[in-house]
């Protein structure tokens, strides 16, 4: 009798070959995200604290820009919620307005305080998990004093195996007549937006 449709029977090692395969590679994932958890973890607050002197120089290298006259390379330095809410353009038009940012002597360059988020669960992303006030004073040839206040902010989640560097994230320019100043007066940080 012919034989002709009949598909050949398989035999049972294919079956046990495939389902190995597939085992090991989903084994292999778990293995592989769980060990990628761990490390990204052990960078981060509970296990380790965070670097202050990276906020000091992201801030410092927004301050040494505008010294510069390099306005476009300070705006670079800012986060991507700074840029969505200020344009270069505007961001060049406030600086304008206080020449002494650019011209005038650097007094001090300092921070006052930091604020972590409480966020520590990636789940919740993007972690923002630490923030730093700076603030920069000028002496103006009218022998005021401007200052520049910012918040430095690291914008973090999951996806970064190491935490990124900080960036600016909102900042407010004071011309002050009285020294010294009273840092207790800070600015509010802009309301947290997702990237």
């Amino acid at each position: 009798m012919d034989q002709v449709g009949i598909k050949p029977k398989r035999r049972w090692f294919q079956y046990r070959l495939k389902s190995l395969f597939l085992l090991t590679l989903v084994v292999g994932l778990a293995l592989a995200l769980y060990l990628y958890d761990e490390d990204w973890k052990k960078h981060r607050p509970p296990l380790r604290t965070y670097d202050y002197r990276q906020y000091k120089a992201a801030f410092g290298n927004f301050v040494e820009h505008l010294k510069a006259d390099r306005i476009a390379d300070a705006y670079e330095s800012t986060s991507a919620s700074f840029k969505r809410r200020m344009s270069l353009g505007q961001f060049e038009e406030l600086i304008r307005r206080y020449p002494t940012i650019t011209s005038g002597p650097l007094l001090e360059l300092d921070w006052y305080s930091e604020r972590q988020s409480g966020i520590k669960s990636w789940e919740e992303v993007p972690l923002r998990n630490w923030s730093t006030h700076m603030r920069a004073g000028f002496k103006a040839p009218d022998c005021s004093h401007v200052e520049l206040w910012a918040w430095v902010v690291m914008y973090d989640n999951y996806f970064h195996s190491r935490p990124p560097l900080p960036k600016v994230e909102a900042i407010e320019i004071r011309v002050e007549t009285q020294w010294p100043y009273h840092p207790t007066d800070l600015p509010p940080l802009p309301p947290w937006e997702r990237e």
